[in-house]
């Protein structure tokens, strides 16, 4: 996981909302912290974004994904979609604003992977494509496959490791969220 030029890692309580979150290195010492941090994120997001969660197996991608759903105020347990494929979370009724929010779909690409098939064959399948503009798509395993959903997307690494090896009674993980650029988007899903 890349770190700022200076190398300085931040708690969450440190950050005052989820735009100081972009680009800095988070560190979260426990399950409870690294939902917060979801729940910063997932406030600032807006339908239409992408979001790509990074990690080996076990590094907080479900948890993190949690605390997102919170944020949202998206109804429904988030759990792993690793044998779905694809959950839809719901938008709760129209906030104060009296606007809509978007919805969450929760995805497994590493399970679109798993098909055989063209993964972006399997994405139209689940109709990612016509619900994408009303909603936020958050991925697992979608490095590669997903930044097509969208021209900007948001690119999370969870690193788990690094904890562990500081620390192997850790429950820790560093968390770096960026805003990338996407190569040959699909411009009709802006």
């Amino acid at each position: 996981m890349g770190e700022p030029a200076d190398g300085v890692v931040v708690a969450v309580d440190e950050l005052s909302g989820g735009a100081d979150l972009l680009g800095a290195t988070v560190l979260c010492d426990s399950v409870a912290e690294t939902q917060q941090l979801g729940e910063l994120l997932g406030e600032m997001l807006v339908a239409g974004d992408v979001v790509l969660l990074h990690g080996p197996l076990g590094a907080g991608k479900t948890t993190l994904t949690g605390g997102l759903a919170r944020g949202m105020g998206v109804l429904g347990r988030v759990t792993s979609p690793t044998f779905t494929i694809a959950r839809v979370h719901k938008p709760q009724a129209a906030g104060n604003e009296g606007h809509a929010r978007p919805a969450l779909i929760h995805v497994d690409a590493y399970r679109l992977r798993e098909t055989g098939e063209d993964p972006m064959d399997v994405l139209e399948s689940l109709d990612l494509d016509w619900q994408l503009p009303d909603s936020v798509v958050v991925a697992e395993w979608g490095d590669g496959m997903m930044e097509q959903l969208a021209s900007e997307y948001y690119y999370v690494d969870i690193d788990r490791e690094r904890a562990v090896k500081e620390n192997p009674e850790s429950e820790a993980r560093y968390i770096r969220v960026e805003k990338r650029h996407a190569t040959g988007a699909n411009p009709d899903s802006d």
